[in-house]
């Protein structure tokens, strides 16, 4: 029993690195393709429904419309450079990534969720 409980113990301890390596790996991916404005590819990691906020606008939005308003953005603001910041975990176990989106003009705070390797939120 006790053996059992072990190895159960350490398959579990084992697993949470595993996925926590996962979330960190598409956190990257997606820091990555900030520092491209890159709205298309961005979109491959869009939830099915984002709340996507735009300068204090904050909207429920479906992955196409997100991705229309998020290229306009882009448009709008020419990328001068992205840094990432920060990123952690949230009490409900999502990961977040808190970045800075630099235009010619002006400079943005970004702020994005995951949760199973889709961006829940986008501001």
């Amino acid at each position: 029993m006790f053996k059992t409980c072990l190895k159960l113990g350490l398959c579990l301890f084992l697993l949470i690195p595993v996925s926590m390596n996962a979330q960190n790996g598409v956190l990257q991916q997606v820091t990555s393709i900030l520092k491209k404005a890159d709205a298309a590819v961005l979109a491959e990691y869009l939830g099915e429904s984002v709340t996507l906020t735009i300068l204090d606008e904050e909207q429920q939005l479906d992955k196409g419309k997100a991705t229309e308003l998020i290229q306009n953005f882009f448009v709008e603001n020419p990328l001068k450079s992205f840094s990432h910041k920060h990123d952690g975990t949230s009490k409900d176990g999502n990961t977040f990534a808190i970045g800075e989106y630099k235009s010619e003009s002006e400079i943005f705070r970004t702020y994005f969720v995951l949760k199973d390797d889709k961006i829940l939120e986008f501001c």
